[in-house]
Protein backbone atom coordinates (compact mmCIF):
# COMPACT_ATOMS: atom_id res chain seq x y z
CA UNK A 1 0.00 0.00 0.00
CA UNK A 2 1.47 3.33 -1.04
CA UNK A 3 0.17 6.32 0.92
CA UNK A 4 3.15 8.53 0.06
CA UNK A 5 2.60 12.28 -0.14
CA UNK A 6 -0.90 12.28 1.33
CA UNK A 7 -0.24 14.41 4.44
CA UNK A 8 -1.94 11.84 6.67
CA UNK A 9 -0.03 13.06 9.76
CA UNK A 10 -0.55 11.54 13.21
CA UNK A 11 -4.32 11.06 12.94
CA UNK A 12 -4.15 9.14 9.66
CA UNK A 13 -1.10 7.15 10.79
CA UNK A 14 -2.89 6.18 14.00
CA UNK A 15 -5.99 4.97 12.13
CA UNK A 16 -3.89 3.05 9.60
CA UNK A 17 -1.76 1.49 12.35
CA UNK A 18 -4.85 0.34 14.23
CA UNK A 19 -6.16 -1.33 11.07
CA UNK A 20 -2.83 -3.04 10.36
CA UNK A 21 -2.32 -4.52 13.82
CA UNK A 22 -4.27 -7.64 12.90
CA UNK A 23 -3.79 -7.55 9.11
CA UNK A 24 -2.24 -10.78 7.88
CA UNK A 25 -1.73 -10.04 4.17
CA UNK A 26 -0.20 -6.57 3.57
CA UNK A 27 3.57 -6.92 3.12
CA UNK A 28 4.65 -3.45 1.98
CA UNK A 29 3.76 -0.04 3.43
CA UNK A 30 4.97 3.27 1.99
CA UNK A 31 4.31 6.38 4.05
CA UNK A 32 6.90 8.81 2.62
CA UNK A 33 6.24 12.57 2.79
CA UNK A 34 3.31 12.42 5.19
CA UNK A 35 4.29 14.74 8.03
CA UNK A 36 4.56 11.81 10.43
CA UNK A 37 6.19 12.87 13.68
CA UNK A 38 6.95 11.11 16.95
CA UNK A 39 3.27 10.48 17.79
CA UNK A 40 2.64 8.84 14.42
CA UNK A 41 5.83 6.81 14.80
CA UNK A 42 4.58 5.61 18.21
CA UNK A 43 1.36 4.40 16.55
CA UNK A 44 3.42 2.55 13.93
CA UNK A 45 5.60 1.05 16.67
CA UNK A 46 2.50 -0.25 18.46
CA UNK A 47 1.36 -1.85 15.21
CA UNK A 48 4.78 -3.45 14.60
CA UNK A 49 4.55 -5.24 17.94
CA UNK A 50 1.53 -7.21 16.68
CA UNK A 51 1.64 -7.28 12.87
CA UNK A 52 3.42 -10.36 11.51
CA UNK A 53 2.82 -9.86 7.77
CA UNK A 54 4.55 -6.56 7.01
CA UNK A 55 7.98 -7.03 5.42
CA UNK A 56 8.76 -3.46 4.29
CA UNK A 57 8.06 -0.11 5.95
CA UNK A 58 9.14 3.01 4.08
CA UNK A 59 8.84 6.00 6.44
CA UNK A 60 11.33 8.18 4.57
CA UNK A 61 11.15 11.95 4.55
CA UNK A 62 8.91 12.35 7.56
CA UNK A 63 9.73 13.91 10.94
CA UNK A 64 10.27 10.71 12.93
CA UNK A 65 13.00 12.20 15.17
CA UNK A 66 14.51 10.59 18.25
CA UNK A 67 11.29 9.75 20.08
CA UNK A 68 9.92 8.04 16.98
CA UNK A 69 13.18 6.16 16.36
CA UNK A 70 13.27 4.96 19.98
CA UNK A 71 9.66 3.71 19.78
CA UNK A 72 10.12 1.94 16.44
CA UNK A 73 13.41 0.41 17.56
CA UNK A 74 11.86 -0.97 20.74
CA UNK A 75 9.07 -2.59 18.71
CA UNK A 76 11.55 -4.10 16.25
CA UNK A 77 13.55 -5.76 18.99
CA UNK A 78 10.85 -8.45 19.01
CA UNK A 79 9.45 -8.17 15.45
CA UNK A 80 10.52 -11.13 13.32
CA UNK A 81 8.99 -10.31 9.93
CA UNK A 82 10.04 -6.80 8.88
CA UNK A 83 13.06 -7.02 6.55
CA UNK A 84 13.24 -3.44 5.20
CA UNK A 85 12.99 -0.14 7.09
CA UNK A 86 13.52 3.29 5.55
CA UNK A 87 14.01 6.19 7.98
CA UNK A 88 15.84 8.54 5.60
CA UNK A 89 15.27 12.11 6.80
CA UNK A 90 13.96 15.11 4.90
CA UNK A 91 16.77 17.58 4.19
CA UNK A 92 15.05 20.26 6.31
CA UNK A 93 13.00 18.05 8.63
CA UNK A 94 13.27 16.64 12.13
CA UNK A 95 16.21 14.26 12.15
CA UNK A 96 17.28 11.30 14.21
CA UNK A 97 20.23 12.28 16.41
CA UNK A 98 22.62 10.27 18.60
CA UNK A 99 19.83 9.37 21.04
CA UNK A 100 17.71 7.72 18.35
CA UNK A 101 20.81 6.22 16.74
CA UNK A 102 21.75 4.46 19.99
CA UNK A 103 18.26 2.91 20.15
CA UNK A 104 18.57 1.76 16.52
CA UNK A 105 22.01 0.25 17.23
CA UNK A 106 20.61 -1.59 20.27
CA UNK A 107 17.76 -2.96 18.13
CA UNK A 108 20.13 -4.05 15.33
CA UNK A 109 22.13 -6.04 17.85
CA UNK A 110 19.12 -8.31 18.55
CA UNK A 111 16.84 -8.13 15.47
CA UNK A 112 17.55 -10.96 13.02
CA UNK A 113 14.92 -10.27 10.35
CA UNK A 114 16.01 -6.84 9.09
CA UNK A 115 18.36 -6.89 6.11
CA UNK A 116 17.91 -3.32 4.80
CA UNK A 117 17.78 -0.07 6.76
CA UNK A 118 18.12 3.43 5.29
CA UNK A 119 19.28 6.09 7.74
CA UNK A 120 20.81 8.64 5.37
CA UNK A 121 20.39 12.39 5.89
CA UNK A 122 19.91 12.15 9.66
CA UNK A 123 22.20 13.77 12.25
CA UNK A 124 23.24 10.56 14.01
CA UNK A 125 26.31 11.97 15.75
CA UNK A 126 28.40 9.33 17.49
CA UNK A 127 25.49 6.98 16.94
CA UNK A 128 26.51 6.48 13.30
CA UNK A 129 29.56 4.47 14.37
CA UNK A 130 27.43 2.50 16.86
CA UNK A 131 24.97 1.64 14.07
CA UNK A 132 27.78 0.46 11.80
CA UNK A 133 29.23 -1.69 14.60
CA UNK A 134 25.80 -3.20 15.37
CA UNK A 135 25.12 -3.89 11.67
CA UNK A 136 28.47 -5.70 11.40
CA UNK A 137 27.76 -7.70 14.55
CA UNK A 138 24.25 -8.56 13.32
CA UNK A 139 25.51 -10.26 10.17
CA UNK A 140 22.16 -10.13 8.33
CA UNK A 141 22.23 -6.43 7.49
CA UNK A 142 23.14 -5.82 3.84
CA UNK A 143 22.67 -2.02 3.79
CA UNK A 144 22.18 0.92 6.13
CA UNK A 145 21.92 3.35 3.22
CA UNK A 146 19.08 1.69 1.32
CA UNK A 147 21.21 0.30 -1.50
CA UNK A 148 20.13 -2.87 -3.29
CA UNK A 149 22.02 -6.15 -2.98
CA UNK A 150 24.23 -6.65 -6.04
CA UNK A 151 23.74 -3.07 -7.22
CA UNK A 152 26.65 -2.09 -9.47
CA UNK A 153 25.97 1.66 -9.84
CA UNK A 154 24.75 4.02 -7.14
CA UNK A 155 24.17 7.75 -7.39
CA UNK A 156 23.81 9.96 -4.34
CA UNK A 157 24.40 13.10 -6.41
CA UNK A 158 22.99 16.25 -4.74
CA UNK A 159 21.73 14.26 -1.74
CA UNK A 160 22.98 16.80 0.84
CA UNK A 161 25.01 14.00 2.45
CA UNK A 162 27.34 14.94 5.32
CA UNK A 163 30.32 13.30 7.00
CA UNK A 164 28.11 11.09 9.19
CA UNK A 165 26.39 9.75 6.07
CA UNK A 166 29.81 8.72 4.81
CA UNK A 167 30.26 6.64 7.97
CA UNK A 168 27.10 4.75 7.02
CA UNK A 169 28.23 4.49 3.39
CA UNK A 170 31.48 2.89 4.53
CA UNK A 171 29.44 -0.10 5.74
CA UNK A 172 27.60 -0.42 2.43
CA UNK A 173 30.86 -0.17 0.49
CA UNK A 174 32.33 -2.96 2.59
CA UNK A 175 29.30 -5.25 2.20
CA UNK A 176 28.36 -4.60 -1.45
CA UNK A 177 31.09 -6.35 -3.42
CA UNK A 178 29.31 -5.83 -6.77
CA UNK A 179 29.55 -2.02 -6.74
CA UNK A 180 31.61 -0.60 -9.60
CA UNK A 181 30.40 3.04 -9.67
CA UNK A 182 29.51 5.45 -6.85
CA UNK A 183 28.50 9.07 -7.54
CA UNK A 184 28.81 11.36 -4.50
CA UNK A 185 29.06 14.55 -6.54
CA UNK A 186 27.89 17.80 -4.90
CA UNK A 187 27.38 16.69 -1.32
CA UNK A 188 28.80 18.02 1.96
CA UNK A 189 30.87 15.03 3.00
CA UNK A 190 34.08 16.95 3.64
CA UNK A 191 37.43 15.59 4.78
CA UNK A 192 35.90 13.81 7.80
CA UNK A 193 33.54 11.90 5.57
CA UNK A 194 36.28 11.02 3.11
CA UNK A 195 38.26 9.46 5.98
CA UNK A 196 35.28 7.29 6.95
Amino acid sequence: ADFSGNSIGHEGTSALSDALQSNSTLEELKLCYNGIGAAGAQSLANMLQFNRALKSANLARNDIGDDGAVAISAALESNTTLTELDLQARWNGVKISATGAQAIAKMLAVNRSLTSVDLLRNDLGDGAAAIVAAAKQNGNIKTICGTEKGQTKISFRDYELKALDAVLLSFDLEVNRALTSLNLCRNKIGAGGARA
